[in-house]
């Protein structure tokens, strides 16, 4: 992948807390001041524990599917309801009571050399791969073959076991 390309997050992030506590205020202020609704994407770089805000994306962000993994909650439900001002206050409890119960890592594995179609059955079959690629064509070099998503108790853990995935890909690829 290209340099500052998306390629996948680790949910929950395991910042220290005073630096989770900052990005959460500058978010809540910027939701604030953009009127932002629903579930948007808001990408930082923390950089001696200071957050520098690259972007607001004011749309459904790459990591929801990670983050409904870790909190074992379907966030486009409450992104919807979000919107009717009926079903704010379940929205409101269900958000402030929601904790990670385990860590999610998504890694999007992009092809390192052009990959026969022939191999895609194979890579689409393993655990934990999802947005598999249809075996109608070759997947050319550079380009998203599948996503990972790994859960486990800990943040080592499911880091590992993604790149566990990642082996048995190259593996099949060789």
């Amino acid at each position: 992948p290209k340099e500052f390309m998306y390629c996948g997050n680790i949910v929950p992030a395991g910042l220290l807390q005073r630096d989770e506590k900052l990005i959460i205020k500058i978010t809540k202020t910027l939701t604030l001041k953009l009127g932002l609704k629903g579930i948007n994407g808001f990408d930082y770089v923390l950089k001696d524990h200071y957050p520098y805000l690259m972007e607001v994306n004011p749309r459904i962000p790459g990591s929801i599917r990670a983050s409904e993994v870790s909190l074992n909650t379907n966030l486009l439900d409450l992104h919807i309801k979000s919107f009717n001002l009926d079903m704010w206050d379940q929205v409101r409890i269900s958000t402030k009571s929601n904790k990670p119960i385990f860590y999610t890592t998504k890694l999007i594995f992009f092809a390192p050399n052009e990959i026969d179609k022939n191999l895609l059955t194979s890579i689409n079959s393993l655990d934990y791969v999802h947005d598999k690629s249809i075996p109608t064509k070759n997947i050319l070099k550079g380009e998203p073959l599948c996503t990972i998503l790994y859960k486990d108790k800990t943040l080592l853990e499911s880091y590992n076991g993604a790149k566990t995935i990642v082996t048995e890909i190259k593996n099949i690829i060789k």
